[in-house]
């Protein structure tokens, strides 16, 4: 019992100790200026990034690149974060620091042994936060002094990502991030309490915010165009909620009551009666941009993600970049009132294509881009629909292009010029190839307003059409486009071939193969991600997708069964010898093998556990495996009396070591009990 309670005490101590706060520390910058953890950054609301590395070090030098920008990208000290460099290494001088610094072009504040940076990360090398895997190693301290230890990766951009996360997990955001919508409860003017998080967002649903007011000269002008928006995604029985939502305190129950009616507005509208003058306080107060007047439209996503201002000039075009907000969280549109009217036309390679039958009923978006050849807008954004084409797969996959001119001066001739000039592979289809027939829908009025070209019509597989995708012709063109394609349910391709590892499990040094022993990916965790099985001469290939590795995935080899295989009355001869000092073991790999028990030494309780399991006493080894499997590379240190220790994780490789060519997938197998040799290694 007293035994019990010691260890359960122990356990306690051990959990008490992972749950400290980062300690304090006072440092001075090669610089010269000193740094208070508490008093200068944690205290003041501010996350602390800590990169512990040392100059020579070369996975630090490997993701120092990537540093300064990912320094840039967090406010570079003048925000919520702070990055420090510090050496861990006695040699690491100042002029040696500096020198690393300049070399990379950082600007955050970097330690020196003699600025205090051993003391400082001593902490997270001794093993109160955790064990220590080497340089670099990157700590993350929350402004209530809470540690995310060891996001340390292999020196490069999966590193940065799993900092990234970490660093906005402790709350901090990024120079221009929005943070998510405040939850709101208001009533609306016909009695019924809307709760923004549990009656929507928690439901999956988006919710739309018009902030206006009953005088508003743009609120009236775009109150027609707003409930057909709203009756075009369900009118509150689908995934999007509309609000009417007045700011002004002039704004009663009654007025907004006389504002809806006189709209024919369906959906919810709250005065300040109901709270509405609250509700849209952060959305006029700049917690999330400039206010720049009514209306205003907020769209919210389930996750509370907020996309501010979607205004534009309160006509046809706010509604169309507003519909393409609301597409973008993810909401299912029950789809417009008609359907993209069918086609057939000839393109300038004189192919046929038909929309429904050879696309729309194959499970394909269409984008169709309706241009003219002089169009000047046409021709600025044209370099950037090529790539986009390229993004979605050139045709082979999810979506298909279409380029379509409205101009009847435009002949093959000269549609063909134009594909030619800027590099398109895309289908291009002239006014003699019934150009004109097939965008009539989209400038007659049917989808909305004609508002000129380029014109972007995205039609997905089930017909509905989202019209004019335009925007200013530019970048922010092509991500509205990219947007309304993912909508349809459209995916990217994702090609990449495997990456095969080769290596060899051999049976002690220069010797056989070992054959049927498990070769094993595993997660920092320990959790099996995938295996294979060695041949009979020890040999492997397995297969890896470079973008499914994540920071800490290490390859080990497990083998079992047989525990009696080589093992006999000389191995417990030779055990005896090695512990009387008579012959003793000369070899890491046979001390490993005479210590069955796993204990960490060789002693007179392995050879009783050897003799258990050659007279049938026992069935198996303590530890239940019948085979140690160490890195062929493995540098065991100076000969001790008993076996090199084995690492708390057991004997692997990081994956990213073979997969960047600095270490080979070899093992060298050690069966237990068998210190001469003689096992039979298939």
């Amino acid at each position: 019992m007293r035994t019990l309670v010691v260890f359960c005490l122990f356990i306690l101590s051990a959990f008490n100790l992972k749950a400290q706060l980062a300690p304090d520390f006072t440092v001075t910058d090669i610089n010269g200026q000193v740094h208070h953890l508490y008093a200068d950054y944690l205290n003041q609301g501010k996350t602390v990034m800590i990169k512990i590395f040392f100059t020579t070090c070369p996975p630090c030098n490997s993701i120092a690149p990537l540093m300064e920008p990912f320094y840039q990208e967090w406010g570079a000290g003048d925000y919520d974060v702070e990055f420090f460099e510090m050496t861990d290494k006695s040699f690491d001088v100042n002029s040696l620091v500096s020198a690393y610094e300049q070399n990379y072009g950082e600007t955050f504040p970097a330690i020196s042994m003699e600025g205090g940076s051993l003391t400082a990360v001593q902490p997270y090398k001794n093993g109160t936060f955790g064990p220590w895997f080497g340089t670099p190693t990157f700590v993350v301290i929350a402004p209530d002094g809470t540690v995310q230890y060891d996001v340390d990766g292999n020196g490069n951009q999966a590193t940065i990502d799993a900092v990234d996360a970490a660093i906005a997990a402790t709350g901090a955001l990024k120079p221009g991030q929005v943070p998510s919508a405040p939850d709101f409860t208001v009533t609306d003017i016909n009695g019924q309490t809307h709760q923004l998080y549990s009656d929507y967002l928690n439901q999956g649903k988006t919710v739309v915010l018009e902030v206006f007011n009953t005088t508003s000269s743009g609120s009236n002008s775009i109150a027609p165009l707003v409930q057909t928006l709203n009756e075009d995604w369900g009118g509150g029985d689908s995934d999007v909620a509309f609000f009417e939502m007045s700011y002004a305190n002039s704004d009663t129950d009654p007025l907004v009551f006389n504002f809806q009616i006189s709209h024919n507005h369906s959906f919810f509208g709250v005065s300040k009666d109901g709270g509405s003058v609250g509700a849209v306080a952060p959305y006029k107060d700049g917690t999330f941009g400039p206010w720049v007047g009514t209306p205003t439209f907020v769209v919210i996503a389930p996750n509370g993600t907020v996309q501010y201002d979607v205004k534009g000039a309160n006509n046809q075009a706010t509604i169309a970049a507003l519909n393409a907000a609301i597409a973008a969280t993810g909401a299912s549109n029950p789809g417009p009132l008609s359907l993209a009217p069918d086609f057939t036309v000839t393109d300038i390679n004189g192919q046929v294509h038909h929309l429904y039958s050879d696309y729309l009923n194959q499970g394909k978006t269409v984008m169709l881009e309706v241009f003219y050849t002089t169009c000047p807008p046409c021709n600025a954004i044209a370099p950037l629909v090529e790539p986009l084409y390229q993004e979605w797969g050139a045709g082979d996959y999810d979506v298909e292009f279409f380029l379509m001119t409205d101009k009847n001066s435009d002949t093959n001739p000269l549609v063909t010029a134009y594909h030619n000039t800027y590099n398109e592979t895309f289908p291009a289809i002239s006014k003699n190839g019934g150009s004109l027939d097939a965008v009539q829908p989209y400038k007659n009025g049917s989808f909305g307003p004609w508002s000129g070209t380029p014109t972007f019509v995205v039609i997905a597989p089930d017909g509905t059409v989202q019209y004019d995708v335009d925007g200013p012709n530019d970048p922010a063109t092509i991500d509205a486009i990219d947007q309304a394609l993912a909508a349809t349910g459209a995916v990217k391709p994702s090609i990449e071939n495997p990456v095969v590892v080769s290596g060899q499990v051999q049976f002690l040094q220069g010797s056989s193969g070992v054959g049927n022993a498990n070769i094993q990916i595993v997660d920092a965790n320990g959790t099996l991600i995938k295996e294979v099985i060695s041949d009979a001469a020890g040999h492997f290939d397995l297969e890896v997708l470079l973008s499914e590795v994540q920071p800490g995935w290490r390859m080990q080899v497990a083998k079992n069964g047989n525990p009696t295989n080589g093992m006999s009355a000389i191995d417990l001869v030779l055990t005896q010898k090695h512990l009387l000092f008579v012959d003793p073991f000369d070899n890491p790999y046979a001390k490993l093998a005479a210590d069955v028990n796993g204990s960490g030494t060789i002693s007179s309780l392995d050879i009783v556990t050897m003799l258990k399991l050659l007279l049938g006493i026992s069935q198996n080894f303590p530890n239940g495996q019948s085979w140690i499997f160490v890195p062929s590379d493995t540098d065991f240190g100076p000969p001790t009396q008993h076996p090199p220790a084995i690492p708390q994780s057991g004997y692997s490789i990081p994956l990213d070591d073979i997969l960047s060519g600095a270490r080979q997938p070899n093992f060298t197998g050690i069966k237990k009990g068998d210190v001469n040799g003689s096992s039979n290694p298939g």
